[in-house]
């Protein structure tokens, strides 16, 4: 769901970055327009959101097998015993 969340905030500023330089179809008032407060505010917004949700993807440790039950400590004991 991070992975998500970081991309969907990568494609904005993507969009953002396209409609300052080139210009997107149908959206060309805001070519060259880098300083508006709210495009700035947006900018630091999504960059912040990667970042933060890369650094997440690359130190969060994968389930190789078992499922998440074998990743949280000491379920394996308890969920036998509640059998």
């Amino acid at each position: 769901m991070l992975f998500d969340i970081a991309s969907t905030a990568g494609l904005t500023l993507l969009g953002f970055v396209l409609g300052r330089t080139t210009g997107l179809p149908n959206f060309r008032d805001d070519i060259g327009n880098w300083t508006e407060p709210l495009g700035l505010a947006s900018i630091f917004t999504e960059g912040v959101t990667v970042l933060l949700g890369a650094d997440k993807v690359a130190t969060t440790p994968r389930i190789e097998r078992g499922g998440l039950t074998t990743a949280v400590v000491g379920a394996e004991q308890s969920f036998s015993r509640a059998l």
